[in-house]
């Protein structure tokens, strides 16, 4: 039976550990994939290690990944494996009709390399040593 949750749809961009070939993509596997690659201006990914972290950045600063379209179970699903709130926070990109998650607090993040290219699929093949989570 459909209730609201299930039919009402959300879009998702997905830069890190959620994006194809990546070890939480499993939680997508109810959405719907609407660009496989996308750009996202005025935010800067960083170097977390295990996961990279968005935050916002200069107008040069970008970010490339997935968009998806998911319904509400899902996207609780997701806020629940991303820390919402604790570690990341959901914002809604107006620009991009889209929903993000950013790192909920910039001290904790500022101290973190910035990946110059914004893509965390690149930054993996060009660093091998990193595990991802």
């Amino acid at each position: 039976m459909e209730t609201k949750e299930t039919v009402e749809r959300y879009k998702i961009f997905a830069y890190g550990t959620l994006m194809q070939g990546r070890p939480a993509h499993h939680l997508l596997q109810e959405a719907v994939l609407l660009r496989e690659k996308m750009e996202i201006k005025g935010f800067r990914l960083l170097d977390y290690g295990p996961f990279p972290v968005v935050m916002p950045g200069a107008s040069h600063n970008k970010v490339i990944g997935e968009m998806y379209e998911v319904n509400g179970p899902t996207l609780k699903k997701l806020d629940i494996y991303e820390g919402v709130p604790t570690l990341y926070k959901r914002a809604f990109l107006v620009a991009y009709d889209t929903f993000i998650y950013l790192g909920r607090k910039r001290e904790s993040f500022e101290h973190l390399p910035v990946i110059e290219h914004g893509d965390w699929n690149r930054f993996l093949v060009e660093n091998p040593g990193v595990e991802t989570h």
